[in-house]
Formats: structure tokens, C-alpha cells, sequence
């Protein structure tokens, strides 16, 4: 029995939103100082655009990231794990092959690195999930006993 999981696009967006409220206000004061400079300071139209422009990016990085949470999602099967390697190549690695589980930071968003004796088939698995209780649950009922994944994910969890 196959188990997905998808990424929290709602955690992404949480993350991001603070980065765009900043550059939107750098954006808006800037533009101030430009209309003021050049004579022109109640334009509302610049203003209005210099206010929609952080918004509407925002936007199209979180349909980016909706996007990409359809394609990369990590699936559980009975005898391996399927994810994305750094690079976003899909990958498997079978439980019992797993020689190391760890968690690191990359951009400011945690990740479980799942390391075997074939290096070239490490997986990177977000711990940002819609199901995050759900998939350490569903490892614990599949992964045998002493594997580094189930010991680290009870451990950290």
C-alpha cells in the first residue's frame, strides 16, 4: 500500500510572505523618493503599480510552489522511499539500504537528508508536509526497528 505526501504550500507561504511585505515597502519608498526628486510626488498610478508589483510576484512564486508540490512529493511504499534528490531528480531508496538520516537547512527550510550505500540516490524530503504527523507515523508502521530513519525521525519528532 503506496502512501503520498505532498508539501505544505501554506508553510512556503509563510516563510516567503515576510520577504515580499519588505521589498514591497522598499519598493513603495523608493518610489516616493523618486516622484519627489523629479517633481511628481502625488502620482498614483506609479504608486499603485509599485504597490501591485511585490503582490503580484508573490503570487506567481506561490503558484510555483503549488506547482512543484504536485510534481515533488514523496511517496512510501512497503519496501522503499521515493523522493527528490537535491538536483529534483525522483529517486528511490529501500529501507533496509538507508545507512543515514539527518536533517539540514537549505534556504531556510528543514529537510530529512536520506543517505544509503549508493550516494548517488540520496533523497532530500521536506519537513515542511501537509501530513508531517501522518508520514512520521506511516514510517514508524513501515520502516523496520534500528533503521536511521525511524530512530531519527523519533529522536528529532
Amino acid at each position: 500500500m503506496a502512501r503520498t505526501y505532498k508539501y505544505s504550500v501554506g508553510a512556503y507561504s509563510l516563510c516567503f510572505r515576510n520577504h515580499f511585505v519588505a521589498s514591497g515597502a522598499i519598493i513603495f519608498v523608493g518610489a516616493i523618493i523618486g516622484q519627489l526628486r523629479v517633481g511628481r510626488f502625488p502620482a498614483y498610478i506609479d504608486l499603485g503599480l509599485a504597490l501591485l508589483i511585490p503582490f503580484a510576484c508573490y503570487l506567481v512564486m506561490m503558484l510555483s510552489i503549488y506547482l512543484l508540490s504536485l510534481v515533488y512529493q514523496v511517496k512510501l511504499t512497503g519496501e522503499a522511499i521515493f523522493g527528490s534528490n537535491y538536483y529534483g531528480r525522483f529517486l528511490s531508496v529501500r529501507y533496509c539500504d538507508i545507512t543515514d538520516a539527518y536533517i539540514v537547512v537549505l534556504y531556510d527550510i528543514p529537510y530529512i537528508v536520506i543517505e544509503n550505500a549508493n550516494n548517488h540516490s540520496t533523497i532530500y524530503v521536506s519537513l515542511w508536509l501537509d501530513d508531517l504527523e501522518g508520514f512520521i507515523k506511516s514510517i514508524n508502521e513501515i520502516v523496520p526497528p534500528g533503521n536511521p530513519l525511524e530512530t531519527m525521525l523519533n529522536e528529532s519528532h
